[in-house]
């Protein structure tokens, strides 16, 4: 379906994908490779912890391996990773090939510092679940808070032989503590970031500045987000250390690098990518069955959450917008509080995130079953700008996302004048009229956040391999007196999840119902 990463990510991840030396390989499938990670684990804990590892790894069976991690590894969770995977879905081997691409796009003897997110506190001592910062995990795998990742290049990282000797990695990661994991689980530590993570050196967060030590020695060009930090404690030790030391070396941010390497998917970015939009669309199927006159809002809000982390997700990859009637007008309604009543539209914005990649989908469908026909006609208005629009998203179009907003307005222009709103030809001061109706951007890229990649311009060519969503909509509110009165407190939008391929698009989405037809038939079944 997809070419390979090298073509995705043309002549920088081709230079490292091409290099097939059996040193790049590495896996904790075989007896012989767990058994060394065991050991290198119990050099840490006490002699009897060590003897039980060693007679569990040296058995004629598998290891019998308790020890945890701080995320899901296949010897824990073979139900989420394979053996030949780092996380899910995504094997070492890729990281790897990441950090590769990372680094050769910068100049030689460059060091980038990636800090991971804290743990936030939503009150008192009560935590917010955590997620990783996207770049650290997207560079990493490495899934615990108040972690840093920081990679270094020494001479010509690709230009040899050698490159295994030229691209090093270090985590800091927090350290075993017995204590620490009786009340909030297992960590990783040291040794496991190594053995596992394939670091090659690792660190607790008091050793940052040997770490820093270490990895910024003779470097002449280092890559820091420094403007709007990611870990406020990091984020000082670090600024210090480099005040102090590196005072002469220009901090650049490495941030749209980065995104600039996420922009394209990976043949498993795709796979997770169109998994989480087949487990976001049958999620939908089933809020909409459980929609009818009366319910609240806050019940579908469960509903689309349950029926997405059933199948796998570990949440809605953003707050869900679950409107009811004229407050689909609000655009960013997320109060989900009020009751759907007989007539209303209900406008549904949500997505599952399944392995920290978002989908992005909306449908506005009657609560009742039945559209009326007034809300079929700007239904249909705003569906078919939505298939027009996606029929051009194309490589050999050579159109951007910013294209396709204007066009999607001129679209909606047209639609507008046939539902009798506007009047006139499309001039300046017409258009300006549309974004009393269509207030914002016809979509966006969409990976590992939901508005992914906010530093990738919106007038980059569409290219195979990238993943955005289009949005279109319509919204009139019920005071709107500018608009017909068959009108008034309806608001419309639908949204699907695309990926450009080398011919044309897949919909990630095409399994939530979309046409009159369709929904009106789920509806009534």
């Amino acid at each position: 379906m997809l070419r390979s990463a090298v073509d995705l990510l043309g002549k920088q991840w081709s230079r490292v994908l091409t290099k097939n030396n059996s040193k790049y390989t590495r896996t904790l499938t075989s007896t012989h490779t767990l058994t060394r990670a065991c050991k290198s684990y119990a050099s840490t804990t006490t002699s009897s912890q060590a003897d039980s590892v060693t007679t569990a790894s040296s058995s004629k069976e598998a290891p019998a391996l308790d020890i945890h991690l701080g995320q899901p590894a296949s010897w824990t969770h073979a139900h989420l990773v394979n053996t030949n995977e780092l996380t899910p879905m995504v094997t070492f081997d890729e990281y790897k090939h990441r950090r590769r691409a990372l680094m050769d796009s910068l100049p030689a003897n460059s060091c980038v510092i990636l800090p991971g997110h804290a743990t936030s506190l939503m009150s008192a001592d009560i935590p917010y679940p955590f997620r990783q910062n996207n770049d650290m995990a997207y560079v990493s795998g490495f899934e615990e808070p108040d972690s840093v990742c920081i990679i270094r290049t020494k001479g010509n990282a690709f230009s040899s032989a050698d490159d295994e000797e030229s691209l090093k990695m270090a985590l800091v990661v927090p350290p075993k503590d017995a204590h620490s994991e009786k009340w909030n689980g297992a960590r990783t530590g040291t040794s496991f970031a190594k053995a596992h993570f394939g670091a090659d050196d690792a660190y607790t967060p008091p050793q940052l500045v040997n770490a820093l030590d270490d990895y910024l020695k003779d470097v002449e060009h280092i890559f820091y987000e420094h403007r709007t930090p990611v870990h406020t404690l990091f984020n000082k030790t670090i600024q210090t250390y480099l005040a102090e030391h590196k005072h002469r070396i220009p901090l650049v941010s490495p941030t749209k690098i980065v995104q600039q390497l996420r922009l394209y998917k990976s043949e498993s970015e795709y796979r997770i990518m169109k998994r989480c939009g087949d487990i976001s669309s049958r999620a939908f199927v089933q809020t909409m069955k459980a929609t009818k006159p009366g319910v609240s809002e806050h019940i579908l809000d469960a509903v689309m959450d349950f029926e997405c982390r059933k199948e796998g997700c570990k949440r809605l990859a953003y707050p869900p917008v679950v409107a009811g009637g004229n407050r689909a007008n609000t655009l960013h309604y997320v109060n989900n509080n009020n009751i759907v009543e007989d007539g209303d539209l209900v406008l549904i914005d949500a997505g599952g995130e399944l392995y920290n990649y978002a989908a992005d989908i909306t449908r506005t469908y009657p609560a009742n079953g039945k559209f009326s026909p007034a809300q079929k006609k700007v239904y249909n208005a705003v569906l078919r700008t939505l298939e027009d629009l996606t029929s051009l998203c194309r490589p050999s179009q050579k159109l951007s996302l910013n294209v396709l907003h204007e066009q999607s307005r001129r679209l909606l222009f047209d639609e507008l004048v046939q539902l009798g709103i506007i009047t006139g030809g499309q001039s300046q001061s017409n258009l300006k009229l549309l974004n009393r109706w269509y207030p914002h951007h016809i979509g966006h890229y969409v990976g590992m956040d939901v508005h992914d990649l906010g530093l990738i311009s919106r007038s980059e060519t569409l290219k195979e391999g990238m993943v955005i969503c289009l949005e279109p909509g319509l919204y009139f509110a019920k005071d709107d007196i500018d608009v017909p009165e068959e009108f008034r407190g309806i608001g419309i939008r639908i949204e699907d999840d695309l990926i450009i391929t080398s011919d044309g698009y897949e919909v990630l989405s095409s399994g939530c119902p979309k046409s009159v037809d369709q929904i009106e038939a789920l509806m009534s079944a």
